[in-house]
């Protein structure tokens, strides 16, 4: 078979030389200041009879419109009425001569750049291995085989005063492996801290360290062995001198707080990251699916929940679950619709803590279905009237047991009823009961401090129902029916009524996701409700006196990656400018109490205060001894202790609260224009409190 050839066209077009159209690109230095499109061609007849083109870019003149080439410079050799001719030789010459020294300066200065770039690493290798061989020195002069990390304070380098979110990264930094130092210090061998110990004193005030808050430009940091000898801090607490190099002084405001008067909201809150927005949003979807067709499921607590807030969980929803020894749970239902209840407890105090006194039920029209007084089996030694109502001759003339309480509770409730409460575990544990259907207002709602501080059943009662509660004395009825009615009102307008809506997570929840564990601890007096959400569950921990809190930290700081200690406020002017308190208080824990130290009595020093700081300062040395090697230590003080202030901020806050929930009940609260320059100006004054930073070797 032939081999296959293509056949040559008849005509073939044959190029014109004659005929060519030079195109040429116009890219000299006086053209460039056009917009980059193509302008314009100029064609002129060259010596060999061709056409030759132009195109040069257009130029858009000041009001947006293409300007005519006239204003466009034609290169060199181009004809025309508009050509411009070049620059003169000994001009581009110069030119080119200073492009090329800008070029040598450039790299020059890049050069020097990197230079000082890698001496820097240079001197910071260096300083970090100095850093090592004196923490080596150190641990062979003290004669410790357990290898020492280093801390070193760098007051020099802060910006400002210390804030909430960098209190919150030496938390991260001092815990986490990966976390950053934060500006004011650094630790050599960071690997063997392990743990960080926070003290928080409220009433420790930076003036105790012979710091003027009337002084216009307050220092950032103050060196104590600078401090006077006569301060109180400094003449009362040689421990903590002793233990610290410097006292920095920390700012407490905070972006969603007008006036913050603590360090805890900033330094416990962390913003959510966007993957754990997600995760929570998808959580939420599932939860709305699952409870179709219920209208309380959403509000309801989980079982994961409830363990998570320390509810006591009934072997019904875990069969792994044993009971403590004369604990009852519910009796089973029939599995019908969810009926709602609300309880509420009183308590008083005996020889072995808070019992149980008096409960109350009501059922979901408020209709009272219980209200039995119940005499505890211990002696009791304090009724706490102003806020349980309870009385001596209320109790003597009760017969009802908790055992028979229990009995008449469990008549009432069973797993088909959803039962209803404010900070609810704990009732549910003064009756010794457990539940497996529970909604708890306390985690419903938001505190206007944010998680995970609790709101007050008073508060809540006076913002959303506009009523009053507790006026004079608790009522375990009157406060049964306004849970049952904010969870009603919770029900009505959705999952987002009554919360901030700011995206928030607790710093515990961050360090549980990496493995580290933690604890908040708090001296709180027997009537005081609790400061945080009962969400903490058994992270939290509360005591009746400072004594038994350093006891419970002493047993604990070993197990802890982080623990956040809490003192009793003991301000002298919590009740008056004398202070306050009785006189035989047999726990010492009142500032009228025992100090365990000798007082310096100088004529600068209050002795309400020299007293208090010496029993701080006997606290702190109590902690500190019990601390392993290579723990740090934080101790924070709160805002001044200025009377006016803290009245006037008493009456800002009852007037906002007033005023946003726009009820009328109760006299009208005067604000003016000028209560509120006044109160500006006395936070800007107090709102700086104490930081002191140290490890222990």
């Amino acid at each position: 078979m032939p081999r296959f050839q293509p056949k040559a066209p008849k005509q073939v077009a044959v190029a014109d030389a004659s005929k060519k159209l030079h195109v040429k690109f116009d890219d000299s230095d006086d053209d460039a200041q056009g917009s980059g499109a193509i302008g314009a061609v100029n064609t002129s007849q060259s010596s060999g009879s061709s056409e030759s083109a132009t195109i040069r870019p257009a130029i858009q003149g000041k009001d947006g419109q293409h300007a005519s080439l006239s204003s466009v410079p034609a290169k060199r050799g181009a004809q025309g009425d508009h050509a411009a001719p070049l620059l003169p030789k000994h001009v581009r010459k110069k030119q080119k001569e200073h492009a090329k020294a800008n070029a040598q300066l450039d790299a020059g200065a890049k050069q020097a750049a990197r230079e000082a770039k890698a001496l820097a690493k240079r001197d910071k290798h260096r300083q970090k291995m100095n850093e090592r061989r004196m923490a080596k020195k150190l641990a062979k002069s003290g004669g410790v085989d357990t290898p020492l990390a280093l801390l070193h304070l760098t007051p020099d380098a802060m910006p400002g005063f210390v804030n909430t979110q960098q209190l919150r990264d030496l938390v991260y930094y001092c815990v986490l492996a990966d976390a950053p130092s934060p500006p004011f210090c650094h630790i050599t061998r960071k690997s063997l801290v392990q743990r960080l110990v926070v003290l928080y004193a409220d009433d420790f005030d930076v003036s105790w360290m012979h710091v003027d808050r009337n002084n216009a430009e307050l220092p950032r940091a103050v060196a104590l062995a600078t401090v006077p000898p006569t301060a109180a801090a400094k003449a009362n607490m040689p421990n903590l001198v002793k233990a610290f190099d410097h006292m920095f002084l920390t700012d407490l405001r905070l972006n969603n707080m007008r006036y913050s008067t603590k360090p805890l909201a900033g330094l416990l809150q962390a913003p959510l990251s966007a993957n754990r927005k997600d995760i929570l949003k998808q959580d939420m979807n599932k939860r709305v699916k699952e409870g179709a067709g219920d209208r309380y499921a959403l509000y309801t607590l989980t079982l994961e929940q409830m363990r998570d807030a320390g509810y006591p969980i009934p072997p019904s929803l875990d069969p792994s679950v044993t009971l403590p020894e004369d604990w009852k749970e519910t009796r089973p239902g029939v599995g019908g619709k969810k009926r709602l209840m609300a309880v509420d407890c009183e308590m008083v105090l005996t020889t072995k803590g808070r019992a149980l006194a008096r409960v109350s039920i009501v059922g979901e029209d408020g209709e009272v279905v219980l209200d039995e007084f119940v005499k505890p089996e211990d002696r009791i030694v304090d009724y706490l009237t102003e806020f349980s109502g309870i009385t001596r001759e209320i109790m003597e003339a009760t017969q009802c047991s908790l055992r028979r309480a229990q009995k008449h509770v469990r008549k009432l409730v069973d797993h088909d009823v959803l039962l209803v409460g404010h900070s609810l575990d704990q009732d549910l544990k003064a009756l010794q009961l457990a539940h497996p259907v529970c909604a708890d207002t306390s985690l419903l709602y938001d505190s206007a401090r944010g998680i995970p501080f609790q709101p007050s059943l008073r508060g809540l009662t006076k913002t959303m129902l506009h009523r009053k509660i507790q006026e004079h004395r608790h009522d375990s009825v009157q406060d049964a029916n306004a849970s049952l009615d904010l969870f009603k009102l919770k029900v009505e307008r959705g999952p987002k009524f009554g919360r901030h809506g700011v995206a928030l997570e607790l710093i515990f929840d961050r360090l549980k996701r990496s493995d580290r564990t933690s604890r908040i601890m708090q001296s709180l007096p027997p009537a005081c409700p609790n400061t945080f959400q009962s969400a903490l569950g058994n992270m939290y921990q509360r005591y009746d006196t400072d004594e038994k809190l350093v006891e419970a930290i002493v047993a604990q700081c070993r197990d802890q990656n982080f623990l956040l200690a809490q003192f009793q406020s003991k301000s002298i002017y919590e009740h008056g400018q004398t202070g306050g308190g009785d006189d035989d208080d047999e726990n010492g824990d009142n500032i009228h109490g025992s100090v365990p130290t000798v007082v310096s009595a100088t004529p600068d020093q209050d002795p309400l205060t020299a007293k208090r700081a010496a029993t701080l300062d006997a606290h702190f040395k109590t902690i500190y001894d019990a601390l392993p090697t290579n723990t740090a230590i934080v101790v924070l003080g709160g805002i001044g202790q200025d009377p006016h202030f803290h009245g006037l901020l008493k009456r800002f806050l009852a007037f906002e609260q007033r005023r946003r929930s726009k009820t009328t009940i109760g006299e009208p609260i005067e604000w003016s224009v000028d209560d509120q320059k006044e109160l500006d100006r006395l936070y800007n004054k107090v709102r700086h409190g104490a930081c002191f930073v140290t490890l222990k070797t």
